[in-house]
């Protein structure tokens, strides 16, 4: 579900999409995976556009033939993206300062958008759900601390991940709704601890 922006359903269907051969002459097309669904929610006032007018709602690609349209209007919102975005923003506001020399490196910003992604999702109890989301997705069994994090050596072996939806094989994570977690917290703790050793042994400025 998204806010209207074309370029999120666009960049979702680059990495979720695949063909559908019916055995008809020519090439397949190209359709979002069994079981996936965009939907636009155009919020912005189009009574002084000109031409056509888009709907409130819409599917911006194909979807799959055998996928379920078992959902009503009123269940497209981006509610839970915003939930996350918000606090995002709010934490991370004072790393957009010009004048913070934090904010003028790309790989510091993205690593406070690492961190939080981590405390978010794996960490911090959801206010309403007082859960952990990972835990309420049935991706981890209790929330991580970020001393557990830390201590991360390597990666844990290839298990099953159960869902409330699918179980998940290793090979399968990709599909999951945290993505490929493991492996992205592996790196932010590798990177977070080379950057405590850099700045451990820096001189001090004179």
């Amino acid at each position: 579900m998204t806010n209207g922006k074309r370029r999120y359903g666009n960049i979702l269907f680059e990495i979720c999409h695949e063909l559908v051969y019916s055995g008809k002459r020519g090439r397949p097309p190209k359709v979002l995976r069994q079981g996936v669904k965009i939907r636009l929610k155009n919020k912005e006032n189009q009574s002084n556009k000109g031409g056509s007018k888009r709907p409130k709602y819409e599917a911006p690609h194909s979807e799959h033939p055998k996928t379920n349209q078992n959902f009503s209007d009123t269940n497209i919102h981006a509610n839970h993206t915003e939930a996350f975005n918000a606090p995002m923003r709010r934490r991370n506001y004072s790393y957009r300062r010009k004048t913070n020399t934090y904010a003028k490196k790309k790989t510091a910003l993205q690593r406070t958008l690492d961190i939080f992604w981590i405390t978010h999702n794996f960490i911090r109890e959801h206010f309403t759900t007082k859960q952990v989301p990972a835990v309420a997705l049935g991706i981890l069994d209790k929330g991580l601390s970020w001393e557990r994090i830390l201590k991360i050596q390597k990666l844990p072996k290839p298990r099953i991940i159960a869902t409330q939806s699918k179980v998940y094989e290793r090979t399968e994570l990709n599909q999951c709704p945290l993505g490929n977690w493991q492996k992205r917290i592996y790196q932010i703790a590798q990177d977070f601890r080379s950057d405590s050793r850099r700045a451990a042994g820096a001189k001090p400025a004179c």
